[in-house]
C-alpha cells in the first residue's frame, strides 16, 4: 500500500526542463492572445452599460474579432493596434509598467476601472504577441497575466450584475414615467370640465399624492400648451 502511494507521488512529479522550449513560446503566445480577446470583451462590456444591453459571450467576443479581421473597413483589430499606438509604450519593461499602475488604480466596483483593465489587457497582449519575450521577462508576463485576467474576470462578474440591477432601476423609473402619464392625462380631462379647486381635490384623493405635486403637474401640463392658450388658463 505504501509502495503504491510512492509512485503515484513520484508520477505527479514534472521536471520543467524536459518541457520543450517552443511548447512554452506557443504557450505564452497563446495566453498574449486571450489576454487581447479579454481586452476586447471589457470593450464591448463598456458599451454594453451605456447602452442597458448584454454583455458579449466569450465565443461572440472571438467571433466578432475573426469576423471583423476579414473585412476591408476599420476593423477590431486595427482599433486595437491604434488604441495601443497611442499609449506611446515601446518597450516591454514600460509595458509592464504601465500594467501595474493599473492594476493598482483598479477598483473592481469603480466603473472607470473598466477602461484601465481594457488597454492593460490590450497593450500587455499586443507587446507580449509582436515580441518574442525574453526568458527574464517570462516570469514577469506570466505574474502580471494572471492578477490582471484575475481582476479582469471578477471586474466583468461584478458589471454583470450591476447591469441587471441598473435595467431593473430604468425599467421601474420607466414603469413610474408611464404612471404619472397617464394620471396626467386624466388630469388633463378634469382641467377641462371642472373647476381648479375640484379637479385639484380630486388628484389629491385618487392619485394619493401631495398638493404640491398636483400643483406641479398642472404647471407642467400647461407649459405644454401653446402661448395664445396659457393666458386663457387661470392657476388659482
Amino acid at each position: 500500500m505504501k509502495q503504491s502511494k510512492s509512485r503515484k507521488k513520484k508520477s505527479a512529479t514534472v521536471n520543467p526542463e524536459i518541457l520543450p522550449v517552443a511548447n512554452l513560446d506557443s504557450l505564452l503566445k497563446w495566453k498574449a492572445l486571450q489576454l487581447i480577446v479579454l481586452g476586447h470583451k471589457i470593450f464591448v462590456c463598456m458599451f454594453a452599460l451605456k447602452e442597458y444591453s448584454n454583455f458579449p459571450s466569450d465565443l461572440a467576443v472571438y467571433r466578432h474579432i475573426y469576423e471583423s479581421s476579414k473585412t476591408n473597413q476599420e476593423n477590431t483589430v486595427t482599433l486595437i493596434a491604434t488604441k495601443c499606438a497611442d499609449l506611446n509604450i515601446n518597450t516591454l519593461q514600460e509595458c509592464f509598467n504601465y500594467v501595474e499602475e493599473n492594476i493598482k488604480k483598479s477598483k473592481i466596483y469603480e466603473r472607470q476601472s473598466l477602461e484601465f483593465l481594457n488597454l492593460s489587457c490590450w497593450i500587455l497582449g499586443v507587446h507580449s504577441y509582436e515580441k518574442d519575450i525574453q526568458e527574464k521577462d517570462m516570469i514577469k508576463f506570466v505574474h502580471l497575466e494572471q492578477i490582471l485576467r484575475n481582476i479582469s474576470c471578477e471586474a466583468i462578474g461584478y458589471w454583470t450584475a450591476k447591469l441587471e440591477e441598473m435595467k431593473h432601476g430604468k425599467n421601474n423609473a420607466h414603469k413610474r414615467t408611464e404612471k404619472k402619464e397617464e394620471r396626467k392625462t386624466k388630469l388633463r380631462e378634469w382641467m377641462r370640465t371642472m373647476k381648479p379647486k375640484d379637479y385639484r381635490l380630486r388628484a389629491q384623493k385618487e392619485f394619493d399624492i401631495t398638493e404640491r405635486t398636483v400643483l406641479n403637474w398642472i404647471q407642467e401640463i400647461r407649459s405644454e400648451k401653446p402661448p395664445v392658450l396659457r393666458k386663457n388658463s387661470e392657476f388659482t
